[in-house]
């Protein structure tokens, strides 16, 4: 899947390929922690390396802080109420039409099933 111009992999790791590797996504952009820490998510079913996290430090949560007060004093801030609701409808439904991606993400997390993670338990 491509998401801000960059490839993400969006199912589970196989033996044959890398894991996942999951940067900030700050102003637009995804990148690595400024702090350069990273950690390791593991499936609790079958304890497989899930993902390789990339840990947002004070920095980058400063950075992500100015991103979103940028956003809300730019064309965000600017567009009525109903334009930014027809905005996050839109994104509700690129998240529903993606519901396997996700739940996929949130089993090889959590360790829960399909059923209750479909649920949202």
């Amino acid at each position: 899947m491509n998401v801000a111009g960059q490839e993400v992999m969006t199912d589970k790791p196989t033996e044959s390929t890398a894991p996942r590797v999951v940067q900030n996504f700050i102003n637009g952009v995804y990148r690595p922690s400024a702090a350069n820490k990273q950690f390791k998510s593991i499936c609790p079913t079958d304890h497989t390396l899930a993902a390789i996290v990339h840990e947002a430090s004070r920095e980058d949560v400063d950075d992500a802080v100015k991103a979103a007060r940028g956003a809300l004093n730019g064309p965000w801030g600017k567009m009525s109420l109903d334009e930014r609701a027809a905005i996050l409808h839109r994104v509700a439904d690129l998240i529903i039409e993606r519901t396997d991606v996700f739940a996929a993400a949130e089993m090889s997390d959590t360790g829960k099933l399909l059923g209750p993670t479909l649920e949202g338990e």
